[in-house]
């Protein structure tokens, strides 16, 4: 799974909406939409925006997995 698969399954699992998610990361709807259909980069600060948000590690986002390293 792509991480761009990852944040709409989070998004939905959450019950927010695409303009709920967006306004956290400071962009507009259409924008993020872009990011959930992979069709767009996501940033590195909306990396760690949407861990936050979400309450998961940036490797999960990223790779899918927690990470195996004591933090």
């Amino acid at each position: 799974m792509k991480i761009a698969q990852r944040i709409k399954k989070l998004r939905c699992q959450s019950r927010y909406s695409q303009q709920y998610v967006a306004d956290k990361l400071f962009i507009g709807q259409a924008a993020y939409s872009l990011l959930e259909n992979g069709q767009n980069c996501i940033a590195l600060d909306h990396i760690i925006r949407l861990s936050r948000i979400y309450r998961k590690t940036t490797d999960f986002l990223i790779l899918g997995k927690e990470s195996e390293f004591p933090v």
